[in-house]
């Protein structure tokens, strides 16, 4: 079987989660990774030309944001969805939302965790690291815990729009950013925004670090609210600092229930068979 799987650009998580492990995975398993002539595609996102889908037999795809909603942008996942050989998505939610758009079933598939597993460890003050994108989430959290005299730490993409006062605020995205900021805080803080549909992969990756995470609710955070807050963020941020060895040892029971269930060889697998179904052995032996 000859597959393609075309990703945005690799400093985009979804494309690291979505594309580039999942490839490392089926090349693995026997599965022939093509630049662009295979016979099924594999790709998610937008900002690629619609017609990619005519060249293959088959192809899925991958719903990691929910546009549905957007003017621009919901016509052609809508379109995609519905031209899709199968569909894929990174949480219920988000299939939640693809049946009520276009009435279509998906697959989830959530995001394996990249990270390393560190020791679970206690640092100074809070780190906050995500697309630029949720920085409105960043900067309400921020006015929710005003009075506490805590450091703060901002890791985000530096994007042009951003005015100069606005980037000197924020530590410009790198992994080794982002791994210096874990090293250095003592609690993660996942403000959320508008879109339940998002994947939990920002906790999972905080939890692999060693850090106990404060986040506001999430459908994705609820399978591991028994370890991290999942809550009120205000009042997680000084539950925790009250309760650090508490949450050290939270952190080390959510790692073990993360490393049973979000390996890439777990998330993987269903990728696997996800492009097994959508180009079946017997048909791609037969061409």
């Amino acid at each position: 079987m000859r597959v393609t799987i075309f990703g945005i650009d690799p400093s985009i998580a979804s494309t690291r989660y979505r594309a580039v492990a999942p490839a490392k995975y089926l090349r693995s398993h026997g599965i022939d990774l093509r630049g662009d002539d295979g016979d099924l595609l594999v790709v998610g996102k937008h900002g690629w030309d619609k017609s990619l889908v005519d060249r293959y037999k088959a192809f899925v795809f991958d719903v990691c944001d929910d546009w549905f909603a957007d003017r621009e942008l919901g016509p052609f996942y809508r379109e995609m969805v519905k031209r899709a050989t199968v569909v894929t998505c990174n949480s219920d939610a988000m299939r939640f939302r693809i049946h009520q758009e276009t009435g279509k079933a998906a697959t989830v598939i959530p995001d394996a965790f990249e990270h390393e597993e560190w020791a679970p460890s206690w640092g100074e003050g809070l780190l906050w690291f995500g697309n630029p994108l949720n920085l409105p989430d960043f900067f309400r959290a921020v006015q929710k815990l005003d009075g506490l005299d805590l450091p703060m730490g901002c890791i985000s993409k530096h994007e042009d729009y951003m005015s100069e006062e606005l980037r000197q605020l924020i530590i410009p995205w790198s992994p080794t950013a982002v791994d210096k900021g874990f090293k250095s805080a003592a609690v993660v803080i996942l403000p959320t925004g508008l879109s339940p549909a998002k994947s939990a992969n920002r906790l999972i990756e905080s939890v692999r670090a060693g850090k106990f995470v404060v986040a506001e609710p999430l459908p994705a955070y609820e399978e591991f609210a028994e370890w991290m807050w999942v809550g009120d963020i205000r009042e997680g941020v000084e539950w925790a600092f009250k309760n650090p060895t508490e949450c050290l040892k939270r952190v080390k029971k959510a790692q073990k229930y993360v490393a049973k269930h979000y390996s890439i060889e777990t998330i993987g697998h269903k990728w696997l068979e996800v492009v097994k179904r959508a180009y079946p052995w017997k048909q791609a032996l037969s061409v």
